[in-house]
């Protein structure tokens, strides 16, 4: 069905419509392994950003365009991607989240630790996940049991504010098995 969304946004009148379909079909494919058919739905999303002159949707297309370099393992596109992202919306959690993580996997903790100090200073709520996650890996990465105290405290009011969106609910679990892993604690990791 993913390879359809061209032809479906083909026929659809309102681009914000044609917008949610390639973000989706980018994410899904994201999460299926299949990052390599993701491409020209990210590519498609990005030039359809530019023509509306959205800022949350360019954001989105240029987070997803970010993704596809990190998971490819081009540290200096998605560097360069995220610097863009983070130019025009310097408080973007997704987007200052990935930086973090690209950060910490280049071996900047510096600079990965300034961004993470900028996540803790925002808002809670559904974003803040994609936050928690970053500072998970980023402890893992680094081996800066530290940070796991600040990802607790992040947590807690995270928690309270996505209790009903399951997605949240098993991003925040995964953010707490690395805690837990981080601890030395298998048998909680596993639950």
């Amino acid at each position: 069905p993913f390879d359809d969304v061209p032809e479906i946004v083909s026929v659809v009148e309102e681009p914000v419509a044609a917008m949610r379909a390639y973000t989706w079909a980018t994410n899904a494919l994201i999460s299926l392994g299949q990052s390599d058919r993701a491409q020209p739905h990210v590519d498609d999303a990005l030039v359809l950003s530019q023509a509306i002159r959205d800022l949350y949707w360019h954001t989105r297309a240029l987070n997803g365009k970010a993704r596809m370099a990190y998971l490819m393992g081009d540290w200096v596109e998605a560097l360069k991607i995220t610097d863009e992202l983070l130019s025009a919306a310097p408080q973007d959690n997704a987007g200052l989240s990935l930086r973090v993580i690209v950060e910490y996997q280049i071996g900047n903790f510096d600079e990965g630790r300034e961004r993470i100090d900028r996540l803790l200073n925002q808002q809670f709520g559904l974003a803040g996940v994609s936050a928690a996650i970053c500072i998970a890996m980023a402890a893992r990465i680094s081996g800066q049991a530290e940070l796991l105290e600040h990802l607790v405290t992040y947590l807690n009011p995270t928690v309270r504010t996505v209790y009903n969106a399951p997605l949240a609910i098993s991003l925040v679990e995964l953010a707490l098995s690395f805690v837990a892993i981080q601890n030395g604690d298998a048998g909680s990791a596993s639950n």
